[in-house]
């Protein structure tokens, strides 16, 4: 059409068409990709060969059908066909080889175990004839041993007197040893005093004895000094007179000039001094005709250094060194002490050298004694050592025996598995490696048809070797790696984990459709060790953690896609590796880096129904981890038990990670007990760490199995418990699965998981405090009924609410009246806003019962507490108006109306979607309808009220039985008593969970019915009402489908001409299709054999004005409102709106048939910091003067 309307386009370029492949085609490309595979014998070669085809074909007819009913897009290509044999080629000769090395190990393990066993008897007998040699010999070498001791005995005597000698000269040692460390320790005394003479010598220089020298007559005290100094070198010094006694000759300044002649030189004499007393040249007296210069006052440092420097420092010196002298002096005796004990020492040593040599040669003789005794008991202990090891060889196959030998036929049986599994390998495979490279971007029900009515199909006509009941994740994954990933956070329904099989064994990268973002939080977590770098293409810095990744080997998380990739990063998703040399490069923008084959790319969008083009589909494996009814039911089952019973929660949670450890732990365990037998080599029965290693790992795994089966009925005990709250979470998943679909209905309704469990959360905390058989109604909750916070916050609304009114006009008392009705909160406002303040950010993806926000974010603002309670009837209608010309304003736009599911999430084909959905079977009149799970409703109302209560009563006793014994068997996790466990047995239980079902209904509902169209309210309360009676068998899903859908049937009977007057074809045939329901054929006559019996009645109830409340003709008189309405579908659609709204009445209540008016305030108390009001404008409507009032009454104006 575009090249006729724009023939240029043609003219001007060269288009090359690509038409589908055809069947030869990809006929032709499968047998050549499949070739070199060990396939089997050629019949199976063939019929693999076909498949491939078969099922590309396949997935494009289960692609339009998706896109049909759930309006999205998959694109299957021939790429994607030729990467589906690529991996198929590659998984099963890997899993070839997989199992080929697990039967070899386990082959080797049982071959070990064979030999031990046939060594066993072997050994015995050995053992008993070594044992007689043993005793032969040690007979022998005992009287031997008694001559040997005999002269040993010589021998030790001779050596105890030589020791006695040896000790002597220990003393001896002693003796002087310490002697010389008390000399040591005097002196070492007198260093310091050595050192302060240094000091103060060094302190002196040329220039101040030249200073010292040039006087004439020194300072007072100076001479007194220097006359010192002289009397100390008398004798040592050349340049100082002495007489022939020794004795200073000349006192005088003069001959203190004389010794200071050279500087230099008498500075160094002073700093040997030391050595000269060490070595005793100094005679006594000079120190003696020192002393008395010494008592002189002036004699010092201090007294001296104002009249001369040099006499100070020399002063100083002369005070330490005739300390050190008399230190040295009093060492004296010590030291010739010392020396008449060295000489003593000397002594001793020369008579301990004889002694010693008297010590060796009698050694000798022993050594030689000993050796002699050696030489007799070395062959008892060769012996004796052959036949401990032949009983430690014993002894090891015994226990080897005792720990593996139960296991010796499970192995067996594990290799008849493994060799049954190789058998069928090329179906099972060819099952897996399809499910992987097709199955991701669907849904379970379009996976679960091509798996089962497709794939398998195919692969049993055509004789392909598979197992009995083939599943893929049998072959992708095992139990450990699937409680693996469990703990990581993987949700552990059916299709979360298929998307971890899919996402661990694609090998194209993957693209992760997560809206609820559960696959990015597990992704996350699961390649935490492997560097994961979480970016997006909006980041600056896109490039080069993308360069860093690729060339180190990180993982890298690219989320928040949207449809298209950059194309910068084309050859990164299309893995479009360049090889260099024997290294791989891949191009990045303009520029090769190093590819790292450790590296792992993820893609991730948050679109709930994205439309990504065929190319992006063609390079990415896309895996739709939308969060599925089973998955979503289980989490909001453990948000109910969180929010009810915190410590139930608690312990079901640790009991789930402790199962999924227990399956990881046995897995290792045995894996490690297979590795250490197959790689031991030798004979296993010398390798005593081995066996004993392998003892105790048997233990370990004994005792985890014990384990796990007392965590097992642990586990059922509080799935019991858990289980009576199952209602609750149902219809919570029910509610979200219709919230998601409403999308089909208008692209505006697209709703969060965050959101959703919001409301939820605030359903559940408004009846906190409620007596469990009442039923809540969202609009005629008390107080009573609000937590705390919002009470609070409400009671301060209401009382500044007051005091603004103080002082105005009094309005009439009708008007005060009015007011003060108005002045009270409802219970879903004081719920919702009490929610938003107590609950913190919950991580998108998961569901989470508590909070842990900051008191400043739960506590009311100053401004909230401003907010005037009474709400003013002109914003009430602003809110309205709004909504109404939302409806209004929308009128002109021909949206098509979804495909609904109302039974389990699917939808059909034909007709249009009604502007009010079906409603379940009719209810009593004058019964207050319930929104709790209905076991049974009647479909033609034949049913008791009194029946049923008595039914339930019934059923209620026992379920109470049940969970109460189950409460006594239980054993609590952490070690608690079992009695526990019994409080969260509720006597009520039943009646608290109705009241929960029923309250998040209408919360749900509120809260979604405030976001939408005029036209499309009764829509959504039909379809939720029809979804609630589905969901408790009151009604079948076709039946409901047959209200939904429009469909006319062509092969319909001729219209007969009693009919012809009243009807038309296109109602005879509508009429046609109602008969697929058992209520329209299952009686006396078929509805439309009765048109024709009984066209006169049928024909007056046409004419009825209000047909659905007018009797219908006798046969279907009976009928129940429900399939009343399947008949004014067909035959009165004028009347279908008016007989909807009372079938929603009788089933949900008037709630859901007029919801309450929006309320500004009910809208600010559900907001807060991260939840604004979010307003959709029409022409005609402006809600700006109600939001200034409300910012008046809470001071946030300018």
């Amino acid at each position: 059409n575009c090249a006729r309307k724009f023939p240029a386009i043609v003219n001007c370029t060269t288009i090359n068409w690509f038409r589908p492949w055809p069947p030869e085609a990809l006929l032709s490309v499968s047998a050549k990709f499949l070739a070199p595979l060990p396939l089997g014998e050629d019949e199976v070669q063939k019929a693999v060969v076909e498949f491939m085809p078969y099922a590309f074909y396949s997935v494009n007819e289960a692609a339009q059908e998706y896109l049909a009913n759930e309006k999205r897009y998959a694109y299957i290509t021939p790429k994607t066909f030729i990467e589906s044999i690529k991996l198929y080629g590659s998984m099963l000769q890997e899993n070839i080889d997989s199992l080929k090395s697990k039967r070899d190990r386990l082959s080797s393990g049982l071959r070990k175990l064979i030999d031990t066993r046939e060594k066993v008897s072997a050994l015995e007998d050995d053992l008993k004839e070594k044992t007689i040699v043993v005793e032969e010999k040690k007979a022998a070498a005992d009287a031997f041993a008694e001559r040997v001791g005999e002269e040993k005995a010589k021998v030790t005597a001779e050596s105890e007197k030589a020791n006695l000698e040896a000790q002597t000269c220990a003393d001896i040692q002693r003796n002087v040893s310490e002697q010389r460390s008390s000399c040591e320790e005097d002196l070492a005394r007198a260093i310091p005093l050595v050192q302060q003479a240094e000091a103060a010598l060094n302190t002196l220089n040329k220039k101040d004895f030249q200073e010292a020298k040039s006087l004439n007559k020194p300072p007072p005290g100076v001479e007194d000094i220097t006359t010192a100094v002289m009397h100390l070198l008398a004798g040592v010094d050349p340049n100082i007179e002495v007489d022939k006694q020794g004795k200073l000759r000349d006192k005088s300044w003069k001959g203190a000039q004389k010794m200071m002649n050279n500087p230099e030189k008498f500075l160094q004499t002073l700093k040997d001094f030391k050595q000269v007393i060490d070595e005793g040249r100094v005679p006594e007296v000079n120190f003696k005709a020192v002393e008395p210069l010494l008592a002189l006052p002036h004699f010092n440092r201090e007294a001296i250094q104002k009249k001369s420097t040099a006499a100070a420092g020399l002063a100083e010196w002369v005070v330490n060194i005739y300390q050190f002298y008399k230190v040295v002096d009093s060492v004296a005796p010590k030291r010739r002490a010392l020396e008449e004990a060295t000489q003593q020492l000397e002594e001793a040593n020369a008579k301990l050298a004889v002694v010693q040599q008297l010590v060796a040669e009698l050694e000798e003789k022993l050594g030689k004694l000993v050796a002699e005794y050696d030489a007799a008991i070395s062959e008892k202990n060769a012996v004796e050592a052959e036949a401990n090891k032949c009983r430690t060889k014993l002894d090891m196959a015994q226990r080897l025996m005792n720990a593996l030998g139960s296991e010796g036929t499970r192995w067996q049986q594990s290799i008849e598995n493994f060799n049954e599994e190789l058998r069928v390998m090329v179906g099972d495979v060819l099952l897996a490696s399809s499910f992987v490279a097709y199955a991701g971007v669907f849904t379970k029900k379009y996976r679960d048809w091509l798996k089962t009515e497709k794939f398998v199909e195919f692969l049993r006509s055509k004789q392909i070797p598979m197992s009995a009941e083939p599943h893929p994740l049998h072959l992708l994954t095992t139990d450990a790696e699937m409680a693996m990933w469990n703990n990581q956070g993987l949700p552990s329904d059916q299709v979360s984990l298929e998307n971890g099989a899919i996402l661990t064994n694609s090998q194209r990268w993957c693209l992760l459709v997560d809206p609820q973002l559960q696959g990015s939080a597990w992704i996350k977590k699961r390649e935490q060790s492997n560097n994961l770098q979480v970016t997006r293409l909006q980041h600056p810095r896109l490039i080069q953690t993308m360069e860093t990744a690729i060339s180190l080997g990180f993982s890298v998380f690219l989320e928040n896609l949207e449809e298209t990739i950059e194309a910068v990063l084309a050859p990164v998703v299309g893995r479009q590796t360049i090889k260099r040399g024997r290294s791989l490069n891949i191009k990045l923008g303009d520029k090769e880096i190093p590819y790292n084959s450790n590296f792992r790319l993820f893609l991730q969008t948050p679109l709930s129904n994205p439309h990504f083009p065929p190319e992006i589909q063609a390079e990415c494996t896309i895996i739709n981890f939308t969060v599925t009814e089973k998955g979503l039911e289980d989490q909001l089952l453990a948000l109910a038990i969180q929010k009810e019973h915190p410590q139930l929660s608690k312990k079901r949670v640790l009991l789930i990670q402790q199962q999924n450890e227990f399956k990881i732990t046995l897995a290792e365990l045995e894996s490690t007990l297979l590795d250490k037998l197959a790689a031991a080599e030798g004979d296993i029965l010398e390798d005593t760490e081995l066996i004993l290693n392998l003892e105790r790992t048997k233990s370990i795994a004994t005792e985890v199995s014990a384990k796990v089966l007392l965590a097992k009925k642990t586990g059922e005990r509080l799935d019991a418990i858990s289980e009576q709250y199952r209602p609750v979470a149902r219809r919570g998943a029910l509610l979200f699965f219709l919230l998601s679909e409403l999308f089909k209905m208008h692209s505006f309704y697209v709703y969060s998981m965050d959101a959703f469990v919001a409301v939820i959360h605030r359903a559940i905390d408004s009846v906190s405090k409620i007596p469990a058989e009442a039923e809540v109604d969202p609009g005629d909750v008390d107080d009573t009924l609000a937590a705390p916070e919002t009470l609070a916050k409400s009671q301060e609304i209401d009382s500044e609410t007051r005091a603004q009114e103080k002082g105005k006009t009094t309005k009439s008392g009708e008007e005060e009246g009015d007011s003060e009705e108005g002045d009270g909160e409802s219970g879903e406002e004081r719920d919702e806003k009490q929610s938003n303040e107590s609950e913190d950010e919950t991580p998108q993806g998961e569901i989470e019962a508590g909070s842990d926000k900051d008191e400043s974010d739960q506590a009311p603002s100053e401004a909230e507490e401003k907010v005037v309670a009474e709400e003013n009837s002109e914003e009430a209608e602003a809110g309205e108006g709004a909504s109404a010309s939302a409806g209004e304003s929308d009128g002109n736009e021909q949206s098509r109306p979804p495909e609904a599911n109302t039974g389990n999430g699917e939808t059909q084909e034909g007709g249009t979607l009604v502007h009010a959905p079906s409603v379940d079977v009719g209810a009593p009149e004058g019964r207050t309808p319930s929104l709790r799970p209905q076991s049974a409703v009647s479909s033609c109302s034949g049913k008791s009220a009194k029946s049923s209560l008595s039914t339930r009563e019934a059923n209620n006793k026992e379920t109470a039985e049940a969970t109460e014994e189950a409460a006594e068997e239980m054993t609590p996790v952490g070690g608690e008593e079992a009695n526990e466990e019994e409080e969260f047995l509720l006597e009520d239980v039943d009646n608290r969970v109705a009241t929960l079902v029923d309250v998040i209904t209408k919360f749900v509902f509120t809260y979604c019915n405030r976001g939408l169209f005029e036209r499309h309210k009764l829509t959504f309360a039909v379809l939720l009402a029809l979804r609630i009676l589905v969901d408790g068998g009151s009604i079948d899903d076709s039946e409901a489908q047959l209200l939904i859908f429009s469909r006319v049937d062509s092969a319909a009977p001729q219209m007969p001409e009693s009919a012809k007057s009243w009807m038309t074809e296109v109602q005879w045939g509508s009429c046609r299709s109602l008969e697929q329901s058992p209520i329209f054929k299952n009686n006396s006559l078929s509805l439309l054999q009765n048109f024709d019996q009984d066209s006169a009645s049928w024909k007056r109830w046409f004419a009825e004005e209000k047909a659905e409340t007018a009797d219908l003709p006798r046969t279907f008189r009976g009928l129940s409102l429900f399939h009343r309405i399947l008949l004014l579908r067909c035959l009165r659609p004028d009347r279908l709106i008016a007989a909807l709204k009372e079938f929603v009445l009788q089933q949900l209540g008037p709630l859901f048939v007029e919801p309450p008016l929006f309320n500004m305030k009910d809208a600010y108390l559900e907001s807060d910091r991260d939840t604004p009001i979010f307003f959709v404008l029409f022409p005609g409507v402006d809600p700006t003067p109600a939001v200034e009032d409300m910012a008046r009454r809470v001071g946030c104006t300018a």
